[in-house]
């Protein structure tokens, strides 16, 4: 099958991200059998792990080198895995967080992963969820010391080696969510990306899948319930404060440049550690803790998003004071 057949035998939904906005709850409902998609099996967090294969749509779209990126081999991958799924009058999906770029490095390459997906897959759909930015960066902050980082808020937006910098790194501009958003427009067409608040999920959660269904040309069967999905709470900001100070001998981890003074032993200790933080715990301190970070974030952004949520505003239609956005009119 040639290039240009191939390109009208998958037109994917491509739900790029972005993190901690929702994913998990979002493939819940459209990974539904009755919800009329066929999702990537090998990316959708739905499937155990050990069923996945390392011949990926994941590995192409994220972590091929530049110079040995094949969009016709990412293409055949796809047509094997989601091919079928056109004579099924189903709507393949690939949904993937990472594709809107990583937080941690600022979504250096999310311009990169848009020109992939748009030489692959020239007729995709684009689904955006984005979040609030200071509840987005608290979440985000917040995954950072899970997984072992032990650095603040505050230190965590100064680059490692400031003047001598090696790698892109943590930066707020990531959150500047009208750059990718047009981009993505840019690119597509304004009618073929669909960019939504992951607010709207938790105040309406029929109304929010009804605008994906449609958006796909997706009719879900009789008898599917749309709920409100379950959402992860993540690390609370009271233990995560404590956990934040003993992360170099807890966790090995990229954030951390896989600390060398983590070892069995240590973990060990650690852990008896963070079981008295929790027992010590109480809803006053948790309180607390929350409120102290979300000053420190709110300082940091001050009006730093303002002119971008108003360009986002304009993109997606959408009245994001309602959501709680804050928005710099002039």
């Amino acid at each position: 099958m040639n290039g240009e057949l191939n390109n009208e035998c998958l037109a994917p939904l491509v739900h790029i991200g972005y993190a901690k906005a929702g994913s998990t709850s979002l493939q819940s409902v459209l990974g539904d059998p009755k919800s009329g998609f066929e999702p990537d099996r090998d990316i959708c967090s739905r499937v155990p792990r050990r069923a996945r294969n390392d011949r990926n749509i994941k590995e192409y779209l994220v972590q091929t080198h530049d110079f040995e990126f094949n969009h016709e081999q990412l293409r055949m991958i796809a047509n094997e895995k989601l091919g079928w799924a056109k004579s099924s009058n189903r709507v393949p999906l690939i949904s993937y967080e990472r594709l809107a770029g990583h937080w941690i490095t600022g979504g250096h390459d999310c311009k990169t992963i848009a020109d992939r997906i748009r030489v692959t897959w020239p007729y995709a759909r684009i689904l955006i969820i984005f979040r609030e930015q200071k509840s987005m960066l608290s979440s985000v902050f917040r995954q950072y010391i899970r997984k072992g980082g032990s650095r603040t808020f505050t230190q965590l937006l100064i680059p490692e080696g400031t003047g001598h910098s090696r790698g892109p790194g943590f930066s707020l501009r990531h959150f500047k969510y009208d750059q990718l958003v047009q981009y993505y427009q840019d690119i597509f067409g304004s009618d073929n990306v669909l960019a939504l608040p992951l607010e709207m999920l938790m105040k309406d959660s029929s109304g929010f899948f009804e605008r994906i269904f449609d958006f796909s040309g997706v009719q879900p069967e009789n008898g599917m319930q749309i709920s409100m999905p379950h959402m992860k709470l993540g690390i609370d900001a009271y233990t995560a404060g404590y956990k934040r100070l003993i992360n170099p001998i807890l966790a090995k981890d990229y954030v951390n440049g896989y600390s060398a003074w983590c070892t069995p032993g240590t973990k060990i200790i650690a852990r008896m550690f963070m079981q008295v933080v929790r027992l010590l715990s109480t809803k006053k301190k948790r309180a607390a803790a929350a409120l102290k970070l979300e000053n420190e974030i709110s300082r940091a952004v001050g009006d730093y998003y303002g002119v971008s949520n108003c360009n986002l505003e304009d993109l997606t239609g959408i009245r994001l004071e309602e959501y709680g956005y804050y928005l710099q009119k002039s």
